[in-house]
Formats: C-alpha cells, sequence, structure tokens
C-alpha cells in the first residue's frame, strides 16, 4: 500500500509539472505570436517609409523639370529682350538716317 501511495505522488508530481510545461509553451507561443505581429507592422512601415521615399522621389523629379521648364522660358525672354534692342538700334540708326538727309 505504501509502494502504491509513493507511485501516485510520483503520478501527480508528474502531473503537475506536465501542466506547467504545457502553461509554458503556451507562453512562448503566445510571444512567437507577438513578434510576429510586431515584424508584420515592421515590415509594414519599411513598405510605406519606401513608397513614401518613392513619392518623393518623384516629386523631386516633377520640381526638377519645372526648374529647367523655368530655365527655359527665361532664356526665352532673354532672347526677345536681346532682339528687342537690336529693333530699337536699328530704328534709331534710320532715324539718325532721317535726320541726316534732312540737313542735307
Amino acid at each position: 500500500g505504501k509502494q502504491r501511495a509513493e507511485v501516485h505522488q510520483v503520478e501527480l508530481e508528474l502531473g503537475k509539472q506536465r501542466a506547467e510545461v504545457r502553461q509554458q509553451e503556451q507562453v512562448l507561443q503566445q510571444r512567437k505570436t507577438a513578434l510576429q505581429l510586431e515584424e508584420l507592422e515592421v515590415g509594414k512601415q519599411r513598405a510605406d517609409a519606401q513608397q513614401r521615399q518613392a513619392e518623393l522621389q518623384l516629386q523631386e523629379q516633377g520640381l526638377q523639370r519645372q526648374q529647367q521648364a523655368v530655365a527655359q522660358q527665361q532664356q526665352g525672354v532673354e532672347q526677345q529682350q536681346a532682339e528687342l534692342v537690336q529693333q530699337q538700334q536699328e530704328l534709331q540708326q534710320r532715324q539718325q538716317g532721317l535726320e541726316q538727309q534732312h540737313k542735307e
């Protein structure tokens, strides 16, 4: 009878240990799940950051194109100004020529 009681005691201990191990496994599983969620979140944030970077690059390219367009327009305006100056000079020369004829 004594031996059977001891066996029963050992079985109880084992059962208790098994329950503890099961509990620890659950805790580990929960932690693993939490880490996986965190990993997903980090991945999502990284993807978002890459998306933002791509958008910024597009914006930058757009701005560079605008700048080039403005520079071209400026060149056009400067060319027109130069042409106007030339026309004015020609008009002055013609006027001077007419005045010269008057004098003669």
